[in-house]
């Protein structure tokens, strides 16, 4: 499954996307080993093509 290819999207639609929870997305931004975000006043947005340019950065083990 892959990102949408534009817009920005909120934290929720990210954590849904990835299968996992906003608080592990924070945890995540806070130690630096997450997507990288935009950070709008206090909210956070992904630019879709960062967040699947971290899931591939993230394949482990077998051939690529």
């Amino acid at each position: 499954m892959s990102a949408p290819d534009v817009g920005l999207a909120k934290a929720d639609e990210v954590a849904a996307f990835l299968r996992t929870t906003q608080n592990q997305l924070a945890r995540l931004r806070y130690e630096g080993h997450g997507p990288q975000y935009i950070k709008l006043g206090r909210s956070i947005r992904y630019r879709w093509k960062d967040v699947q340019a971290w899931v591939d950065g993230n394949v482990q083990g077998g051939a690529r």
